[in-house]
């Protein structure tokens, strides 16, 4: 190797890995602002936020990494024409092929890098990564049961379409009254709470603290639904 391309191997991975760390640092301090409340609401303290990154940052660096040699070489490519540098080993003698041999070279290291990452690291990393999310950020089970009907209280039945335990959020809530034999759907439902009444439109979106899930009584759940509904239509 000669040192033509010792120079550009060694622009072309300094700039590479200069703007990954670049990139790497913007998307942290972007990621850190969105969760810094989690961190402060979990008490967690500056150890555990630092192996949280410590497995977060090579998983980004693994799917930053074919984006971002094509910004170095380009890069890198671009500076050399600017300054005539390029134009100064085509005039050598020195083929377009043979220009192209530090770019292969660069591209083997950075590949054979993501290699090992893809391959070793970042599957270790991820599996910590994850249950940390799963732990502190995110609801470990997924409820999407659909056509949710229950009883609520004696006489009174309770309907909706169905619900995300991620967001907290069902869609298309009825409440059903038994009126002796018959059951009767009120258009608009009327809740009641100390002495208060309220309509509420049945096709209305509504925030919910909790419905009724795998292991849980229908009628405990039922309930803080009922009272999820009437605090966000402000009955309470």
């Amino acid at each position: 190797m000669k040192l033509l391309d010792l120079y550009i191997l060694r622009k072309v991975l300094s700039t590479f890995f200069f703007v990954l760390l670049i990139f790497e640092a913007i998307i942290v301090v972007i990621d850190l602002t969105e969760r810094v409340d989690k961190f402060t609401t979990h008490n967690l303290d500056t150890l555990v936020i630092l192996g949280y990154y410590g497995d977060f940052i090579p998983w980004i660096a693994g799917l930053l990494s074919p984006i971002l040699v094509f910004i170095a070489v380009v890069y890198v490519t671009g500076r050399l024409a600017a300054h005539t540098e390029l134009i100064a080993m085509l005039s050598s003698g020195i083929s377009f092929n043979r220009l192209l041999f530090p770019y292969f070279i660069s591209a083997v290291i950075v590949s054979s890098i993501t290699f090992v990452l893809n391959g070793w690291i970042i599957p270790h990393s991820n599996r910590e990564r994850l249950e940390f999310e799963l732990t502190y950020f995110k609801n470990r089970y997924y409820y999407d049961r659909q056509n949710i009907h229950m009883q609520v209280e004696p006489n009174v039945y309770l309907f909706i379409q169905n619900y995300n335990n991620q967001s907290n959020v069902g869609y298309q809530f009825t409440l059903e009254y038994c009126l002796g034999q018959h059951k009767t759907n009120m258009d608009p439902p009327l809740l009641e709470t100390h002495g208060r009444r309220q309509h509420v439109s049945p096709s209305a979106r509504f925030y919910v603290k909790s419905v009724a899930s795998p292991g849980n009584g229908y009628g405990h759940s039922a309930r803080y639904f009922a009272k999820g509904l009437r605090e966000r239509r402000g009955c309470l």
